[in-house]
């Protein structure tokens, strides 16, 4: 356990001002700036502002206070998240979804930084796989952010090669969360698509650069057969090649069972 310095000055020690020493640094710099404050306020108090009321000098110190701390608290909470997801010995992509399952959906038009989703809670698919990608990839994992755009809706999943599947927003609350499969594009698309009861049109890797989205590798559906083969029987005479030139033409007969037809 540790007490910030500031704590002891002025006569403010607080006995529940006390922070582990495992607390973020932004935790414990919070408390030493608040710590600041109050000698500061106190010094001020005797110094220039003697002559008002003692009950009013307490109240607005005690507010300014108040107000300083909850901000603070506030902003750490997202920093201190971050921090424990980055300092889990037991990481796993598996129990990483796991730990976004009462996380509520909200489509955005912008990525979220990875601060923002995790302190509101709420995001898309591209905001959770981009920070699963980050977070897999400091703890030595192979991650892959991928995009599956299909019929009027895009998905994006982040696969990670170690776990053969990949991790997809939408099952974050599920027991088994990640999706088997072999890593192809196609294989994704196809699963990704599947689940959405769509059929897709292209599929990408991609990463993130500087706040800017560069795609590494695409691959598109096979090709669909001509509306005019669709349905139609194609006989041996059909696939037989064409006769040289100045030879007598043959033909190929399918073999009849005995007795004829």
């Amino acid at each position: 356990m540790g007490r910030c310095p500031g704590l002891l000055r002025g006569g403010f020690a607080h006995p529940g001002w006390v922070m582990a020493s495992g607390d973020p640094p932004a935790t414990r710099d919070s408390f030493c700036l608040l710590a600041r404050l109050r000698s500061s306020n106190h010094r001020r108090t005797n110094e220039y502002d003697m002559k008002r009321p003692r009950v009013a000098r307490r109240r607005e110190t005690g507010l300014s206070e108040a107000i300083l701390l909850l901000t603070l608290m506030l902003g750490n909470s997202q920093a201190g998240e971050l921090t424990r997801l980055r300092q889990d010995q037991e990481l796993t992509p598996q129990r990483l979804l796991s730990r976004f399952a009462d996380f509520a959906y909200e489509l955005g038009d912008e990525l979220q930084d990875a601060e923002t989703f995790l302190r509101r809670r709420r995001g898309d698919c591209d905001d959770f796989a981009h920070v699963a990608s980050r977070l897999l990839t400091q703890r030595g994992w192979h991650p892959r952010l991928v995009v599956v755009m299909m019929e009027g809706q895009t998905h994006v999943v982040c696969y990670v090669r170690e776990a053969r599947g990949f991790l997809d927003f939408n099952r974050r609350a599920l027991t088994d969360p990640i999706v088997p499969s072999d890593g192809s594009l196609e294989d994704i698309a196809d699963k990704v698509a599947a689940s959405f009861r769509s059929r897709w049109w292209t599929v990408s890797e991609f990463e993130y650069r500087n706040g800017s989205t560069v795609f590494l590798e695409s691959a598109f559906p096979p090709a669909p057969l001509p509306p005019a083969a669709v349905g139609v029987k194609t006989t041996a005479a059909a696939l037989a090649p064409p006769p040289p030139a100045g030879s007598p033409e043959t033909s190929v007969t399918a073999e009849l069972p005995q007795g004829g037809l």
